[in-house]
C-alpha cells in the first residue's frame, strides 16, 4: 500500500522519468472513483440484466423499457471508455515500482483484461 512518503517519492520519480501528462496514476483520485463506478456498473450488469431477462418482456413497451435501454447504452459507453482509461493508466509492477511506459502499459493490458473488456463493452442489445 502506498503511503504519503511513497506518494512524494513517486512524484519525484515521475518528474525524473519525464512521464506524459495524460498518464493516470494508479493511486489517483480519478482512478479510484473510476474503479468505483466500474464496480457499480458491473454489479448492475450482474444482477439487473439476468433479472430483467427472466421476468420482463421487452416487447410490451412499458415505461421501464426506455429506462433499461438508456441504462444499457450508458453501461456500454462507460465500459468502452474504460478501455481507453486502461490504456493510459500506469500500473504497479510486482516489484512495487510503477510502470509509466505506454508500450508496457498497452502490453500489460492486452495480455490481461483487454479481451474481457472488449466483450463487456460490445453492444449486444443492438443486434
Amino acid at each position: 500500500m502506498l503511503t504519503e512518503g511513497n506518494m512524494k517519492m513517486l512524484d519525484e520519480i515521475r518528474r525524473k522519468v519525464d512521464v506524459p501528462c495524460f498518464i493516470i496514476e494508479p493511486t489517483s483520485i480519478f482512478k479510484m472513483v473510476w474503479n468505483v463506478i466500474i464496480i457499480f456498473l458491473l454489479f448492475y450488469t450482474a444482477t439487473v440484466t439476468p433479472y430483467r431477462t427472466a421476468f420482463y418482456d421487452d416487447n410490451d413497451g412499458g415505461d421501464y423499457k426506455k429506462f433499461y435501454e438508456a441504462m444499457d447504452t450508458v453501461v456500454d459507453v462507460v465500459f468502452g471508455l474504460d478501455i481507453i482509461v486502461n490504456f493510459i493508466s500506469a500500473y504497479e509492477k510486482p516489484d512495487g515500482s510503477i510502470q509509466y511506459g505506454l508500450k508496457y502499459i498497452a502490453l500489460n493490458y492486452l495480455t490481461g483484461f483487454f479481451m474481457i473488456d472488449i466483450f463487456a463493452s460490445f453492444p449486444f442489445n443492438l443486434f
